[in-house]
């Protein structure tokens, strides 16, 4: 009996702390606080995630195992469900076994960086640490372990791994999350033409950029007036573990879904010097100046036109760019409309140049068609993101807006490219 008090008790301070979270979720995201379901301990329904049938169930074995002494039975049960966070409705457990002073989840769901909101706690006396954490439903997120506040780890019992700027990281799926069925190549998918890298020696900039050009399979050579989409951190976007934007591509022309057009990849890397330009190139300076965007728009575009039968209207121009490059995309929109008629923005990252925000409160005209998407988990940049889409409605631009349970990572840019590009180039 009072082993079973203690399981009530603990249930209700983990309710407690679950509305608590939903709060702060709540208030991040401008949520109500009921927007998620209480998971009602033995009602919780069992997940294909979990090797337990309820959270009531998990915490049994746990208590029952810190009492006994005796954990590894418990913990070779853990291991044999081959994944992590084990899932109860909107509620994900995450456990680790090993040697610390204290285990952190930094991901998504805590901003990265040292929070209460990822501090794990040690089971007893053992070395198994868990944490607990409330998730909207369809999340998914990056994270990894930290030991000690100084030691990263990939999570070694999740198998899920999404590359990003840093290298790899864990990610979190949660059962209602849906991956998008165009980033794998299909088997009867044809390949459009990828070139290698193209050099350009920049006057402006007083370096070599280097691109690389997409165009669709089954071009005819007499095509005209094609569209051109301009992408910057384009080594990115063209990665299959990160953007997968060319296979994305092929799938979608070869699915019949959307209408030819040229890409141009920015690559912001100096290969020699191992160093990436886009944190210089694509922050604009307070009074408009961005020798970058004057590379594109006086140097790269008439290089792309000259070689390619393009449309050379604004109309037939799109820029493309993530976080940084949300940034930059959305000041082109403002400074060169008049070689812009689409603008597609993914979770714009705007505190650099925050003024670019008050500029586009205070113009009166914008591109025609404007993409914008931003990650619910993103509340340093959610806020500018609804302020931003606000402005684009007020000023009657053709705007699709997303927000999805989702982070800052190409886990999420690489899985709304095709409601952009249909949104671009559908027919």
């Amino acid at each position: 009996m009072l082993r079973g008090n203690n399981i009530s008790s603990r249930l209700n301070r983990r309710i407690v702390a679950y509305f608590a979270t939903v709060a702060l979720i709540g208030w991040i995201m401008n949520l109500p606080a009921d927007a998620a379901e209480l998971p009602s301990g033995a009602t919780l329904a069992i997940s294909d995630y979990s090797p337990y049938t309820s959270l009531v169930d998990l915490e049994t074995a746990i208590e029952a195992a810190v009492a006994g002494g005796d954990v590894d039975a418990f913990w070779r049960r853990v291991v044999a469900a081959g994944s992590m966070p084990l899932v109860f409705g909107n509620t994900a457990v995450f456990l680790f076994r090993g040697e610390a002073e204290k285990v952190e989840w930094r991901g998504d769901f805590s901003d990265w960086g040292e929070s209460w909101l990822g501090h794990g706690e040690r089971l007893g006396d053992t070395d198994i640490w868990r944490k607990t954490v409330q998730l909207l439903p369809g999340s998914r997120l990056d994270y990894k372990i930290v030991l000690d506040g100084k030691t990263w780890l990939l999570d070694p019992l999740n198998p899920h791994r999404q590359i990003g700027g840093y290298g790899a990281n864990s990610e979190a799926r949660m059962p209602d999350w849906v991956p998008s069925e165009w980033v794998t190549r299909r088997p009867d998918t044809r390949r459009g033409t990828f070139t290698g890298d193209i050099s350009i020696a920049s006057e402006r900039l007083g370096y070599t950029v280097n691109y690389r050009v997409y165009t669709p399979p089954g071009l005819d050579a007499s095509a005209t007036d094609l569209p051109t989409l301009y992408v910057t951190d384009g080594s990115d976007y063209w990665r299959d573990e990160m953007g997968s934007m060319v296979v994305i591509l092929d799938n979608l022309y070869t699915a019949g879904r959307i209408s030819p057009a040229v890409v141009v990849f920015i690559d912001p890397w100096d290969r020699e010097a191992n160093l990436n330009r886009r944190d210089k190139e694509l922050i604009p300076a307070a009074g408009g100046e961005c020798p970058f965007c004057d590379f594109v728009v006086k140097e790269l575009i008439p290089t792309i036109d000259r070689k390619y039968p393009t449309n050379r209207s604004a109309s037939g121009r799109a820029v493309l760019g993530t976080s940084l490059g949300g940034l930059h995309s959305t000041f082109m929109g403002l400074a060169h409309g008049d070689l812009f008629g689409a603008v597609l923005i993914q979770s714009p990252s705007f505190w650099p140049a925050r003024w670019v925000i008050d500029q586009l409160a205070t113009t009166d005209s914008y591109p025609a068609k404007v993409f914008l998407d931003i990650g619910l988990y993103e509340r340093w940049y959610l806020k500018d993101a609804k302020k931003v889409a606000k402005r684009l409605r007020e000023l009657g631009v053709e705007l699709k807006y997303l927000e999805l349970p989702d982070g800052h990572s190409w886990g999420h840019w690489r899985a709304v490219l095709d409601d952009a590009l249909i949104f671009l180039y559908g027919k």
